[in-house]
């Protein structure tokens, strides 16, 4: 903090006074030559060198800093500027040589490593070359005879390629026709699933009708002694149908005719314990119904529309509206599959 350099000290003395009335100062002269020897190759002694280097080093250290001396006094003389050399600057002029010859010792290293590796790097680059120079003159008949093998297969491919060619053309017009008949058969397939879901939901909605339908209010079917005109004839059209009860005949004197028992056989026909399920998998077996089956029922319907309709049939028995909603689903769905079954 008392060092001449700068103007700390000149402030301070201004702003204290006292620092110099009641202070004695010590003054220190500079360093003798042997004291800087001395420090010199303390500071030096660390350092990875020769006995005789060091030495060396040290008396340029000392000479660096008494040469600094003498031109300070000479610069003093002529421009009136005082430059101050103290013994923190000789210090620190040995710190600065120490720290600059370590990065100038790892710069040298490391350059020497570079040149190291790279002139390795070319040595084995040599050795290589010289052995693929051998390589080759000793492949160099290999590969003449791979070029005239190599021709000689060129001309076969050239002629493989010719026959082909004609095999491509062959296989380019069958692959049109297959095309053509996969476009029909596409178009065919379109068109019958287009048919199909127009019967479909009428079938899916009457099989589902038949899954909830439960016994008891099949019991109540039979159980009428004199059943309503559309439950009759619902039950009428379900044995047209499926044909699972034979229909009795018996002669009526007053009408001097011969008539069928269809509720005698309807009754037959809901005693069945397996009649539900029959019903329910009566699709599967629609390509063994007969078409005069079909025409008989068609012309059943429309003779009865009035009786059969699914709404007036349900006034008469919720389950009677069921089996005539799977009728009619079933009737629909035989000209379906009967259209689309020939594609």
């Amino acid at each position: 903090s008392f060092s001449p350099i700068g103007d700390g000290l000149r402030t301070r003395i201004r702003n204290f006074p006292s620092l110099v009335n009641c202070c004695t100062i010590d003054w220190f002269s500079a360093w003798p030559a042997d004291a800087l020897m001395t420090v010199a190759k303390k500071f030096v002694s660390d350092i990875d060198l020769e006995d005789e280097v060091k030495d060396k080093c040290s008396d340029i250290i000392k000479y660096f800093h008494e040469s600094t001396g003498s031109w300070s006094t000479e610069f003093f003389d002529k421009l009136r500027r005082k430059y101050y050399v103290t013994p923190t600057s000789f210090i620190e002029m040995i710190t600065l040589f120490k720290s600059l010859l370590a990065k100038k010792r790892d710069e040298i290293l490391k350059n020497k490593y570079k040149y190291d590796n790279g002139f390795e790097k070319i040595i084995k680059t040599e050795n290589s070359v010289e052995k693929m120079k051998q390589n080759l003159t000793d492949l160099e008949p290999k590969l003449k005879k791979a070029a005239e093998d190599t021709e000689v297969k060129l001309q076969k491919v050239t002629e493989q390629k010719k026959e082909a060619d004609k095999v491509r053309d062959v296989v380019g017009r069958e692959q049109e026709i297959a095309q053509r008949a996969s476009d029909d058969a596409t178009y065919i397939k379109e068109d019958c699933e287009s048919e199909l879901e127009k019967a479909l939901p009428a079938l899916r909605g009457a099989e589902e009708a038949l899954k909830v339908l439960k016994k008891p209010e099949l019991d109540e079917v039979k159980n009428y002694k004199f059943p309503p005109e559309p439950v009759k004839l619902t039950c009428q059209a379900v044995l047209m149908l499926t044909k699972r009860v034979k229909v009795e005949k018996k002669f009526n004197a007053n009408t001097n005719e011969t008539e069928y028992l269809w509720w005698e056989a309807s009754i037959k026909m809901l005693n069945d314990s397996d009649f539900l399920n029959a019903l329910i998998v009566f699709k599967e077996n629609i390509d063994n119904v007969e078409e005069g089956t079909i025409k008989k029922l068609g012309d059943f319907l429309k003779q009865n529309k009035d009786q059969v309709d699914e709404k007036t049939v349900l006034n008469s028995s919720k389950a009677a509206g069921c089996l005539i909603k799977w009728v009619v689903g079933i009737y629909d769905y035989y000209f379906v599959n009967k259209d689309i079954k020939p594609k």
